[in-house]
């Protein structure tokens, strides 16, 4: 009798970790930079996941604390011959493949020369054209890989907040919380791509020197499609965000710069 109690309470055991196990690794996950430090070469990530951003680049040192739209945010000079960026290591966490936002509240201060990068992963992308349109790349969908772009544009020398989401079927633009009219068709899986970290401001030098020349601020990526009343709120002071990885995840409230 004792052994089969004991054997039926490892199985229940066993049970209840697999779940737990499973429910952790499917968890929607929010990740969430404010760049309110105003100091140092570390962005730290506001729901405490360890996925913290570094100053990285050969002009690195160019990267400037600046006043954000909410807060403190990071200045960019943008220029191609002075590479700079911040990077947020490889982790499971940004190794994002079924659905995906990408967010961030950005002003440029001058026209990007090619492609202004604000996220890139070398699986996923959000940039600014030199048209100051939005654009989006993934590596992986179907039926095409290729740039996309929003088909509204964002003003130079004005706080703008844009987003691109995918989930699963198509991929969506958000300019300043209104969805854009450029609707994508997509299917499948994002590439998973582990040996490449996040970049924030800028991508590398090299095949690809695209960086942006402005503040950014507020930058948020999501392993889940967050819907049109979700990107509004997401512009907000809201600090809480209830499908995050953590059950409730708090930050700092902070104050708007308008």
């Amino acid at each position: 009798m004792f052994e089969k109690l004991s054997i039926s309470l490892l199985i229940v055991m066993a049970m209840t970790l697999s779940l737990t196990v499973l429910k952790e690794a499917n968890a929607d996950t929010e990740l969430i930079w404010h760049f309110d430090e105003g100091s140092g070469e570390v962005c730290k990530e506001a729901n405490g996941t360890g996925n913290d951003a570094v100053f990285t680049g050969a002009k690195k040192e160019d990267i400037e604390w600046s006043e954000g739209k909410i807060g403190k945010a990071l200045l960019f000079s943008g220029k191609i011959e002075k590479g700079q960026w911040v990077e947020v290591p490889h982790s499971p966490d940004v190794d994002i493949r079924d659905a995906i936002t990408m967010e961030a509240w950005v002003h440029p201060i001058n026209i990007p020369s090619t492609k202004g990068t604000i996220i890139m992963k070398l699986a996923y992308y959000m940039q600014v054209e030199s048209s100051l349109n939005i654009a989006t790349y993934f590596y992986g969908l179907v039926p095409v890989e290729g740039y996309f772009l929003s088909e509204g544009k964002i003003k130079l020398k004005e706080w703008s907040h844009i987003a691109v989401t995918y989930d699963g079927k198509k991929i969506k633009f958000y300019i300043n919380g209104e969805r854009d009219d450029e609707v994508v068709g997509a299917t499948g899986q994002i590439r998973s791509n582990a040996g490449a970290g996040v970049h924030i401001g800028g991508e590398q030098p090299g095949c690809c020197p695209r960086y942006f020349p402005g503040r950014i601020d507020e930058v948020k990526i999501s392993n889940f499609a967050k819907t049109p009343e979700q990107i509004q709120a997401s512009m907000g002071t809201e600090a809480v965000t209830p499908r995050a990885k953590l059950a409730t995840s708090w930050g700092h409230i902070k104050t708007h710069v308008y």
